[in-house]
């Protein structure tokens, strides 16, 4: 099985030679190389330029003018991949050497996933770890466990973007299609979660492999973990529409008493109004009932944390 590694950069020089390197060191041997440059301004393609020669790489695409949207090098880089399976390898991240040889085995032994993720050490800036990580694994395992997809949204996905690290996940092509991959260059934070659940959704299975192969970086220039909150109900609307939030449900109005009581933050008096039409829109509540309700529930966790 071809992999196609895509390797988007943004004035992320100080990091690069480790990622290309971790990349190039694979011991699986059949992948190919795809980097992206969306127009860095520091000494990235000076980086880049050193390893244009090795077989590995395929293409090398350097954007004239930044595009400011990362999802916009995802749809470039996954369209001119000739890989059966794909790997978006954050520039800032890095990977254990057995990374790809120990995901395409889970993929080789099970036809039905569309994806396979595997565990994070999260680093800082000097690639030493962080004791806080995103995994809370009690322990690794040798093999995949193996979800139904639409079981795994309703338990995991749902409630919050749980593929957390697009460096720690490798996935199938034909599963990207470009109506999916032309909705998500609209998103600019949570673009990865919407992508996520639609080709989880669209599929029978997906593995994750309890083994921390993957080193997830936080820095000073992460992407803001802050979602914007016309991305968020896109999300939530998606959500509602697939099922995975029937109306007319406890956990329905709470979600909507949340997401009114956000509403209600929002100082700009016109964001204000376009947020809560596109909640109406969303959900067809105009009551205020829903916000009453979830702040009795916030009420009651106060005083009786255990619920």
């Amino acid at each position: 099985m071809l992999v196609s590694v895509i390797i988007p950069n943004y004035n992320y020089a100080q990091y690069l030679k480790q990622r290309i390197e971790s990349v190039l060191n694979q011991t699986y041997p059949h992948f190919e190389v795809i980097i992206l440059d969306d127009c860095s301004n520091d000494n990235s393609m000076d980086i880049i330029n050193e390893y244009k020669d090795d077989k590995h790489i395929s293409k090398i695409v350097v954007n004239e003018r930044n595009s400011g949207n990362t999802f916009v090098q995802w749809q470039k880089g996954i369209s001119l991949a000739n890989g059966d399976l794909i790997w978006i390898a954050e520039s800032d991240d890095y990977a254990n050497k057995n990374f790809l040889e120990k995901i395409v085995e889970v993929f080789q032994h099970n036809s039905g996933i569309v994806l396979c993720q595997v565990g994070a050490t999260m680093i800082d800036e000097n690639n030493k770890p962080i004791a806080r990580h995103y995994d809370r694994w009690q322990k690794e395992t040798s093999h995949p466990l193996i979800f139904e997809s639409k079981t795994y949204i309703n338990k995991y996905l749902k409630w919050n973007n749980n593929l957390y690290n697009a460096s720690g996940i490798v996935f199938r092509k034909q599963a990207a299609t470009p109506d999916i991959l032309n909705e998500i260059t609209q998103f600019k934070v949570c673009g990865d979660w919407k992508f996520w659940l639609q080709i989880v959704d669209s599929n029978k299975n997906i593995a994750i492999l309890k083994q921390k192969l993957n080193f997830f970086r936080k820095h000073a220039k992460s992407m803001s973990s802050h979602v914007p909150f016309m991305e968020e109900m896109n999300i939530f609307q998606y959500l509602i529409q697939q099922g995975y939030f029937k109306k007319n449900t406890i956990v329905f109005w709470l979600m909507t008493g949340i997401y009114q009581r956000t509403i209600k933050h929002i100082a700009d008096t016109n964001e204000k109004k376009k947020c809560n039409d596109y909640l109406i829109q969303t959900t067809g509540i105009r009551s205020n009932l829903p916000y009453l309700f979830s702040q009795f529930c916030k009420f009651l966790n106060r005083i009786l944390p255990f619920c």
